[in-house]
């Protein structure tokens, strides 16, 4: 898309393929139409990347073409044949790829790799790790007997849509129920009540003493700024009772892990979500805490170190059970 020029399109026009000029029409109001949305997500984008494709493979066309006879790109030439029928003819000088052509793919592929490797790895892995981490704790306490029952429950502490549900919760003959903080554009829309998932990050530990510290159903979470409400679904009475699993990012954590253990809930496990911060090594204290400001308890981990030189410090989300 960088190497195509609007402006050439609309001069040649009888000799570029007049595909690109309708693709261009059809992306370019797509983006600048969706940039003026208050609510921004690459996967909105999704839509228009099988028509970048194709433009951006056109051009790349072109491009080896440019790099293999060193004359400006032209496109296949339009001939009739003599059925009087127009087909594509290509240029017969072409050849084989050169160096310099496939030096290009080479350098291509190495600047998309590293991205392709970070964003499918190493960035926000954790929703996707944690149910993986949970399914494989459930079967093996079912099949060694630990929990005695074929029913668990899952309570996400976690921002707006963090984790996949369901699709990733499927053990064979175990009854799994799953709850998160509520974050329902009625929710939003309302101006007279806090959300859930606002409701937990602005206090989490008053948040999680007023859902579980026997909290009748169907009563609202009073706060100076209005009123909580919780989301009516099948599970709602067990919002009084304390989960299986209880999943909870790095940062809340610290708050409410002293309640939550003095509850009787042991901490499971960590799995690593995101990079939060880089630094130097440092050989005698290199360990990334978050802090309770309640009563002084740390969550730390070991950060991961390259070449002794840098410190990749990780957000984890941490895991209770009972």
């Amino acid at each position: 898309v960088l190497f195509s020029n609007p402006s050439q399109i609309s001069s040649n026009c009888n000799k570029i393929n007049n595909t690109r000029i309708v693709l261009f029409g059809i992306i370019v109001p797509y983006v600048i139409l969706h940039s003026f949305s208050e609510h921004k997500e690459f996967r909105f984008l999704l839509p228009m990347l099988p028509l970048i494709c194709v433009l951006a493979a056109d051009v790349m066309v072109e491009l080896v073409i440019f790099m293999e006879d060193g004359v400006a790109p032209i496109d296949v030439d339009a001939v009739k044949n003599s059925d009087g029928l127009v087909k594509r003819v290509e240029n017969d000088s072409r050849g084989k790829l050169s160096a310099r052509s496939k030096g290009l793919f080479l350098v291509m592929i190495m600047l998309n790799y590293p991205h392709l490797l970070y964003l499918g790895m190493i960035h926000q892995r954790g929703p996707i790790a944690v149910n993986r981490y949970l399914t494989s704790v459930i079967s093996e306490r079912v099949q060694r007997n630990i929990t005695g029952r074929t029913s668990q429950s899952i309570h996400y502490l976690m921002g707006c849509h963090s984790t996949p549900l369901y699709s990733h919760l499927h053990i064979p003959e175990v009854k799994i129920s799953a709850w998160y903080l509520d974050c329902s554009p009625d929710c939003r829309s309302s101006s007279e009540e806090i959300c859930e998932s606002d409701a937990f990050l602005n206090d989490p530990l008053g948040f999680v003493k007023a859902t579980y510290d026997h909290l009748p159903d169907g009563v609202c979470v009073d706060s100076s700024d209005g009123n909580t409400c919780h989301r009516d679904y099948d599970h709602q009475a067990s919002l009084s009772k304390l989960p299986t699993f209880l999943v909870v990012m790095q940062n809340e954590a610290a708050t409410i892990s002293s309640l939550i253990e003095d509850w009787g809930m042991e901490h499971l496990g960590s799995i690593r979500h995101s990079i939060s911060s880089l630094s130097r090594h440092n050989r005698h204290n290199h360990e990334y805490c978050l802090t309770s400001v309640e009563d002084g308890r740390a969550i730390c981990h070991n950060p991961i170190t390259f070449f002794s030189l840098i410190d990749v410090h990780f957000e984890h989300i941490e895991i209770y059970s009972i």
